[in-house]
Formats: C-alpha cells, structure tokens, sequence
C-alpha cells in the first residue's frame, strides 16, 4: 500500500454529551480531536496503511492533545507544525439529523453510517430514534440509489425494532448479524465498539441498501411503539 498523504485542518471538536437538546443547554462535553483529513489518515493507518499529516496548530494545549492523539494512531506528523501566532481551531458540535437535508444534496452521499446512537428507550420517544422512518426517509433523499446505511448497535431490542421500520421504507436489508465479532474483531472499531468487544457485549449490525427512491406510503401502519433498552 502506497503511503497516504493528508493536508488540511487539525482542530477540537467539542462534542455534547447530552443528547436531544439545544446546544446551549448541553451541560458537558466531551473534548475530540478532530479534522476529516485526520480523520482518513487514521483511518488509513488503522487498516495497516502509511499515512502522514501536513497541517498546524497552536501551542496550546489543544494542540499537543492532537499531536499525542496521532502519535498514538502512528500517523506520521513531522509535517504538523505549531504555531504562536494562532490558537488551535476550537468546534462546538451540533447537528440534527433531522435537517441532513439541508447540508446534503439529493443523490448526493454513498454511504451513511450509523453508529451507537441513542435507543431513546421509552415508548414516547420511539420517533426520536435515529432509525424511525421519518429520519430514513431523509437519508434516502441524500443517497444515491445503491447508497447504504450501515447501521451498528449494542442495543438488542433497538435492532430489532429497526429492522421492519428499514423494510417499511422499501431499504433491501444484507448482511444482518446479532454478534458481528463472533469470530474476532471486523473492520475499523470506534471507541464505544472497542469497549463493547471487551466486555463481550455482541454488536448488531446490518447494511440497509436504497434500492428504490419511492417513498413510504403516507397510509403506512404506524410501527408498534416497542420499547428499546429499558422499561418505559
């Protein structure tokens, strides 16, 4: 494999951890290095790969928590340079998957991955899951036909729940599993799936392909409000 060579920003992504409220009432966040070019370069190391960063941050503390965080991911970063004439870029993150329409354009995202989101457990907040028809009939307004939508999860009852609100809105199910690492660890982990592999907690997971652009019928059967983790 060729070495891989990222340019582009470095910064800290500030990331809520409350969920399903605005970002001025989030009470703690959590600090992440950050920036898509570092974010494909690790990627690329992860899977085995050479790959170097060319970019600058600040010497601040921010900076070098980025520089040991790509350290520790085996990127090469003798081309990150610091700097005292500049702070390393900060970033509040706050996005609604409600409005992914407004950041994407139709038919315009091949793969859209969902990953460990909140089951929002309690039957009045099943439209709140990420995996409620209303939020699939907006990702299939931005992928293409043959996008996917690989969904992960360690939570039992919200897979199972998902699955027939995907085939309602026309999404061809493959590859579904209850224990994607039964036989040792597949593909990139995130930091929660890595967690998850070592307490032996099985991962569900299933890619959902966009074989028709057709929408859910308006008259369709509401899906029972089942429950997803805990007791309502």
């Amino acid at each position: 494999m060729k070495k891989a060579v990222a340019i582009g920003e470095l910064l800290i992504d500030f990331v809520p951890q409350q969920k399903g409220c605005a970002l001025d009432e989030v009470q703690q966040f959590e600090r992440v290095a950050g920036g898509a070019p570092a974010n494909v370069a690790t990627a690329v190391a992860r899977l085995g790969g050479e790959a170097k960063m060319i970019s600058q941050v600040g010497e601040d503390a921010f900076g070098t928590h980025i520089l040991k965080v790509l350290r520790a991911a085996n990127l090469d970063i003798s081309s990150v340079f610091r700097t005292n004439r500049a702070n390393t870029a900060l970033a509040f993150v706050s996005l609604d998957a409600a409005n992914i329409d407004q950041f994407f354009a139709d038919d315009e995202i091949d793969l859209l991955y969902i990953n460990f989101c909140d089951p929002w457990p309690r039957k009045k907040n099943a439209k709140r899951r990420l995996t409620y028809h209303t939020f699939l009939e907006k990702y299939k307004k931005v992928l293409k036909l043959g996008g996917q939508i690989h969904f992960k999860t360690d939570n039992a009852k919200l897979f199972d729940w998902s699955l027939p609100e995907m085939e309602s809105c026309f999404l061809e199910l493959r590859n579904v599993t209850d224990d994607l690492h039964a036989n040792g660890p597949v593909g990139i982990m995130t930091g929660y799936e890595e967690k998850f592999y070592a307490l032996g907690t099985p991962i569900h997971r299933v890619e959902a392909v966009v074989v028709t652009k057709q929408p859910r019928p308006a008259d369709a059967k509401e899906p029972e409000e089942a429950e997803a983790g805990e007791d309502a």
